[in-house]
C-alpha cells in the first residue's frame, strides 16, 4: 500500500512539474484573457480543438503580420473536464478553450479593436458557437479577482490534460545561464 502511494505521489509530481516547467517558460506579458466556445453541434477531441486554435492563430497572424511570425505571447488551455464542487470529482463539459495574449506589437496592423479582432478571426471559424458566446477581456483590471494565469491552469492539479503545447508560444525569448541558474528572459 505504501508503495502505491508513493509511485501515485511520483506520477504527480513528475508530471505536475512537466507542466509547471512548461507553463513557467510559456509566461509572458499578457493583457488579454480569451474564452472560446464551439458551436453547439460540436464537440472536438483535444487533438482537433487543437487543430482549430491553430486555424485561428494563422488567421489572426494574416491579418496582423501577414506573412511575417506570430510575434506575440500566447497561452492556450483546452477543457475538456471540469471540477464538480457538490460530486468532488471532474466531469466532462463541452470542450472550448481559455488563452492568454499579448498585445500586439506597434507594428502590427491592427484595424479595429484588439478583442474585437481575436473575435471576428474565431468567429470565421466555421465550426464556432455565435459571437455572443466568445469573450476576451483585459487582465489585470480586477484587484480582488485570481490571476488569469491561476484561472487558465485551474486543471493543473488534476490528471486530466489541458495545457495546448502545439499553440502555446513565448516569443523573442531566450534562456541564458547566469553562474549556476537558468534563467527565462525576454530579448527585448
Amino acid at each position: 500500500m505504501l508503495e502505491q502511494l508513493k509511485m501515485k505521489s511520483k506520477n504527480w509530481f513528475d508530471n505536475s512539474l512537466y507542466q509547471w516547467k512548461t507553463i513557467s517558460n510559456l509566461l509572458g506579458d499578457f493583457e488579454y484573457f480569451g474564452t472560446f466556445h464551439f458551436a453547439d453541434n460540436v464537440n472536438p477531441s483535444f487533438e482537433d480543438a487543437q487543430k482549430s486554435i491553430s486555424h485561428f492563430k494563422s488567421v489572426l497572424r494574416k491579418k496582423l503580420f501577414g506573412r511575417q511570425d506570430f510575434d506575440m505571447d500566447f497561452l492556450s488551455v483546452i477543457e475538456t473536464k471540469k471540477y464538480d464542487k457538490d460530486k468532488h470529482q471532474y466531469e466532462d463539459v463541452k470542450t472550448h478553450f481559455h488563452f492568454l495574449i499579448s498585445e500586439p506589437p506597434d507594428y502590427a496592423r491592427v484595424q479595429k479593436y484588439f478583442p474585437e479582432l481575436l473575435i471576428d478571426c474565431w468567429c470565421s471559424l466555421k465550426e464556432v458557437d455565435s459571437r455572443e458566446e466568445q469573450q476576451v477581456i483585459l487582465i489585470y483590471t480586477s484587484p480582488n479577482k485570481p490571476s488569469a494565469e491561476e484561472y487558465i491552469c485551474k486543471l493543473r492539479h488534476s490528471a486530466h490534460r489541458f495545457l495546448d503545447e502545439v499553440n502555446s508560444v513565448k516569443n523573442q525569448s531566450t534562456i541564458y545561464s547566469s553562474s549556476n541558474s537558468h534563467q527565462l528572459c525576454s530579448s527585448n
